[in-house]
């Protein structure tokens, strides 16, 4: 099995390649056990660097209870722009409601 990738400065490194980390609460990956299995369709933010935040269709397909291992398309519809990362959970969601219409 390849390295584990790790969050080191604002670069996503893996032993082997550096890619900047693009999203500021992208997290390590996780130590021990995370569920999964299932390819569950997500709604996922991202935050920028400059303060701002992206909302991206993801794929969730492993988690614990506090990040979640995300496949996302930074340009949505082109599969060359494919990525994956591991985020706080508190950022991915089934569904989004509006307040006050639950």
């Amino acid at each position: 099995m390849g390295a584990r990738p790790y969050v080191e400065g604002n670069a996503l490194t893996t032993g082997r390649s550096e890619r900047p980390a693009q999203y500021v609460n992208e997290q390590p990956p996780p130590d021990g056990h995370q569920a999964g299995g299932q390819r569950i369709p997500v709604i996922a933010r991202f935050v920028v660097s400059a303060g701002g935040e992206e909302w991206f269709p993801a794929i969730a397909s492993k988690w614990t209870d506090s990040v979640v291992f995300l496949i996302w398309q930074a340009e949505p519809g082109e599969q060359a722009s494919s990525t994956s990362g591991w985020f706080p959970s508190g950022d991915v969601k089934r569904v989004i409601r509006r307040p006050g219409t639950e």
